[in-house]
């Protein structure tokens, strides 16, 4: 069976493990450092801070962008429940707002509207699937915002990012599109701020806060992280050649989410009214998942984040994947169309 996903670590990221053991220094030394000044580099920041995991960072800029116990904040209804559990994890109140309709990123207006009826002044918006949402209303609209990279983000012809938020966040989680460790990375350039940011995720406050944790990043994930930072653009390029693949086939250009262009393809996700059909049909060759889980206990409220997590299905598209997979992968729905019609 083709899986969904596949993790490969080369032996030259297994080799600055043993550096790392080598050295005797397991937490924030020079690692983590040169992950983050590579991070800034990348994404074209003044400032970032590394941490223990992609919710820590989502955790952090909310903190460095104001939130407190009894904040409101607007978070994507269709989104992981992960980014929701970071803001109650301060005590502020986690206000859902909709996709737009047929794509997959927060509904820019509805979400500044929700923001006036609420007096919330951050939202968090996620690049679902590596598809760029439109940042820039909701900063016109005076809105806070933590840009969610973890999928991807908006990227030059050569394959760089552009980010938008005020904040941004990376998760490298095994999974995630530059892939290594529990590591994550909050981006900024209000260089005021780093101080803060630095002191925050030691644990340690001369007065006992809530919001001082330890989320310090150690070297593992740091030596993983870089290496993962050095090849970055390579692993975009190469989502994007796979990307091109499935696109050549009539069904899934039909039915891609979201804009194909000036994008990052962590996902390439298909809408289909007969999921569930078209996974079990398929699960002997090709293992095909729904991307996001609802943690929603009314989803009619929002209408089209159910409509996403009823339709919305991911292929397997990762850098290891074969050209013989992926022709596999469309062989099998292309027999799957002639038994049923979707």
């Amino acid at each position: 069976m083709i899986p969904h996903n596949q993790i490969v670590f080369a032996n030259a990221d297994k080799q600055l493990l043993h550096d790392v053991v080598q050295s005797g220094f397991f937490t924030q030394g020079k690692y983590v450092a040169d992950f983050e000044a590579k991070a800034a580099n990348f994404y074209q920041r003044k400032c970032a801070t590394a941490v223990s995991s992609g919710s820590m960072a989502i955790r952090l800029a909310l903190i460095l962008a104001g939130v407190k116990a009894g904040s409101n904040v607007i978070v994507p209804a269709y989104s992981c429940s992960a980014v929701c559990n970071s803001v109650l994890s301060l005590g502020a109140n986690v206000i859902p707002c909709d996709i737009a309709e047929g794509e997959a990123n927060i509904d820019v207006y509805q979400a500044i509207q929700l923001a006036e009826q609420h007096r919330a002044n951050v939202v968090i918006v996620v690049n679902t699937f590596g598809i760029p949402a439109d940042i820039t209303t909701l900063k016109h609209a005076g809105l806070t915002v933590v840009e969610d990279c973890s999928h991807g983000f908006a990227i030059t012809a050569d394959s760089l990012p552009q980010t938008y938020g005020d904040f941004v966040i990376q998760s490298l989680y095994a999974t995630k599109l530059l892939g290594a460790a529990e590591l994550g990375v909050v981006l900024f350039d209000d260089e005021a701020l780093l101080g803060s940011a630095k002191r925050l995720r030691e644990g340690y406050s001369q007065i006992p806060s809530g919001e001082c944790i330890n989320m310090k990043a150690n070297e593992f994930s740091g030596a993983l992280g870089v290496a993962k930072l050095v090849e970055a653009t390579s692993i975009i390029a190469q989502r994007q050649a796979r990307a091109n693949i499935y696109l050549g086939n009539k069904f899934l250009s039909r039915h891609v989410v979201g804009n194909v262009n000036h994008r990052v393809w962590y996902r390439f996700v298909i809408s289909v009214e007969q999921a569930d059909k078209l996974i079990d049909s398929v699960a002997s060759r090709v293992q095909i998942l729904r991307p996001i889980s609802p943690w929603l206990n009314d989803l009619n409220k929002f209408p089209h984040a159910s409509t996403a997590y009823r339709r919305y299905l991911s292929l397997p598209i990762y850098p290891s994947l074969e050209e013989e997979d992926q022709t596999e992968v469309m062989s099998v729905l292309d027999k799957y169309l002639q038994d049923t019609a979707l």
